[in-house]
């Protein structure tokens, strides 16, 4: 499932590790630039329906590869950024400058 989908610094952490603000951006970056960079173009009351449906699962845990455990509240804190969307400016996807930046802080 990549509907919450947030990159991670370290793979073992969690939500609670990271800032609200740094989760909040890190799903809407993954969103724009991974997952859905069409999301600025869908009408968002039409969007915003279906994911009451998705909601309504009544989802009380998600585990999934690209994004911590989610339980509790952050579930629903999730569904509330997923559902604003359509209406925040799609962030700058990074560029080759940012690769070469990764590349250089990863090489031994």
């Amino acid at each position: 499932m990549d509907t919450f989908a947030c990159p991670l610094p370290d793979p073992h952490m969690a939500i609670a590790d990271l800032d609200p603000e740094s989760w909040r951006f890190g799903m809407t970056m993954f969103a724009f630039g991974a997952v859905s960079p069409w999301l600025a173009l869908v009408d968002h009351e039409k969007y915003g329906r279906f994911v009451d449906t998705v909601q309504a699962l009544d989802i009380t845990t998600v585990a999934a590869c690209h994004t911590p455990v989610l339980e509790g509240p952050l579930i629903q804190q999730a569904f509330d950024h997923v559902r604003s969307f359509p209406l925040v400016e799609p962030p700058p996807l990074p560029n080759q400058s940012i690769l070469d930046q990764i590349i250089a802080a990863t090489a031994l």
